[in-house]
């Protein structure tokens, strides 16, 4: 229910301190479960590849929320907006895509 445009009001059973804590408890632990599977570990890149390459190849798959790539390691990490297009970026087979470096990707 809206009281107006700027505040929202929960209506609900009455629940005890103890309940209340131990629901946003169970929140925290579902949200942060689930945005384990929005991260993706990217081995075996070519050194000196940039953001915009891992992006461009990356985005193929669904929106891109962030990427670091850790220089000169063939590393990066990339973060996706939901879960499915991680898991199709995951499981991809054609991984040669980047400059033709075979690319390991991980959760």
């Amino acid at each position: 229910m809206q009281l107006n445009d700027k505040e929202n009001l929960y209506v609900g059973p009455a629940k005890s301190k103890q309940e209340r804590e131990e629901d946003v408890k169970k929140a925290k632990y579902l949200n942060k479960r689930q945005s384990q599977f929005l991260n993706l570990y990217v081995r075996g890149l070519d050194l000196t590849i940039t953001p915009e390459e891992v992006c461009s190849y990356f985005t193929q798959f669904g929106t891109v929320k962030s990427i670091k790539v850790i220089p000169n390691t063939g590393i990066a990490y990339v973060s996706f907006l939901d879960m499915e297009a991680a898991k199709l970026a995951k499981d991809e087979p054609n991984r040669d895509g980047l400059r033709g470096n075979k690319i390991e990707v991980f959760w």
